[in-house]
């Protein structure tokens, strides 16, 4: 999902998911990671949510036991700007 195009946060709502995600509060256990084609790879996250990530960023990543999720973000933007 790319809220960019669909929704303007308020500025202290951004800052506030910012402060969460780098306290790793979106962050989740990658459950499974499979080759998807030559250049991506498709983690699927304990909470359900899939992401595709170029290769050579996993391997500098040095395989990542979690990762944050975006989907999981752009619920709670969405939840929260809802209130």
């Amino acid at each position: 999902m790319n809220n960019r195009e669909t929704h303007k946060w308020p500025p202290a709502l951004i800052e506030r998911a910012r402060t969460m995600r780098e306290a790793g509060e979106f962050n989740r256990a990658v459950q499974t990671r499979v080759a998807d084609d030559m250049n991506f790879d498709r983690l699927t996250l304990e909470c359900g949510h899939e992401s595709l990530l170029l290769v050579s960023l996993l391997e500098l990543m040095k395989d990542p036991k979690t990762f944050t999720c975006q989907d999981c973000i752009d619920k709670w933007l969405e939840h929260e700007a809802s209130l």
